[in-house]
C-alpha cells in the first residue's frame, strides 16, 4: 500500500500593501541569510510534501515565478487574485483535483514566512500521515504553540477540497476551521507564526 500523497499549496498571489503601498518592493523577494523570502518558505514546505502548487497573481514579478520554480514548485497564475486569498486558494484546491495521481491532503501556507522550518512541516506531515486511515481524509491539522496559539502550515484531508474549491474573498479557509476544529499538533516554534508583513520584520541587513 502506497504512503498517502501530500500537496503543498503556497499562496504568493498577494500585494503586500503594508509592506509597500506603492507595490514597487515585493516583500517575497527580500532576502534573509542570502535567501529570498519566498525561496526559503517554499523550501520548507517542500520538505514535508511530494509536490507545491505556488499561487501567484497575473502580474507577479517574473523574478518571484523563477525563484519559486528554482524550489521546484509548479507555479500557477490565479487571475483573480486580487479578490482576496480566498480566491488564490481556491485555485490552488481546482488545480490539485486536476492532478493525474490521487492526493490524500494538501498543506497550506503563506510565502510570507521564512522562517518556516523543514522540520516543522515535517513533523505535521508525520502526524497527519500517522492517523488510522480512516481517520486522515476528514481531518484538519494545525501546529500551535505551547500556549495554543495556532500557527501555519495548515494540512487539509482530501475530504475538503471540495469546500476548498468554492472558497472566494480575503477570508480563506477560516469559516472550514471554525466548522472542523483542526487536530493540533504543539510545537516550541515560533516560525509558525512569524511572517514579514511591514518591513520592520525584516532582520537587519
Amino acid at each position: 500500500m502506497s504512503a498517502p500523497r501530500c500537496i503543498g499549496i503556497l499562496l504568493a498571489a498577494g500585494r503586500g500593501r503594508r509592506f509597500d503601498p506603492q507595490g514597487v518592493r515585493s516583500k517575497l523577494l527580500q532576502r534573509i541569510e542570502g535567501r529570498e523570502v519566498a525561496a526559503r518558505a517554499c523550501h520548507a514546505l517542500a520538505a514535508g510534501c511530494d509536490q507545491v502548487i505556488a499561487v501567484v497573481r497575473p502580474d507577479s514579478p517574473d523574478a518571484l515565478t523563477q525563484i519559486l520554480q528554482q524550489q521546484g514548485a509548479h507555479v500557477m497564475v490565479c487571475a483573480d487574485a486580487d479578490l482576496g486569498m480566498g480566491h488564490s486558494l481556491a485555485a490552488a484546491a481546482h488545480a490539485v483535483l486536476a492532478l493525474q495521481d490521487p492526493v490524500d491532503a494538501v498543506m497550506v501556507m503563506p510565502a510570507d514566512m521564512p522562517w518556516m522550518t523543514a522540520e516543522t512541516v515535517q513533523s505535521l506531515r508525520l502526524f497527519w500521515s500517522e492517523m488510522p486511515a480512516a481517520e486522515r481524509s476528514a481531518c484538519i491539522a494545525q501546529p500551535t504553540l505551547p500556549d495554543g496559539t495556532p500557527g501555519h502550515p495548515v494540512l487539509f484531508g482530501c475530504d475538503h477540497l471540495s469546500t476548498l474549491c468554492g472558497l472566494s474573498g480575503d477570508a480563506g479557509a477560516r469559516a472550514l476551521l471554525r466548522q472542523h476544529p483542526p487536530a493540533t499538533l504543539v510545537l516550541d516554534d515560533p516560525g509558525i507564526l512569524q511572517d514579514i508583513d511591514v518591513p520592520s520584520d525584516l532582520p537587519p541587513s
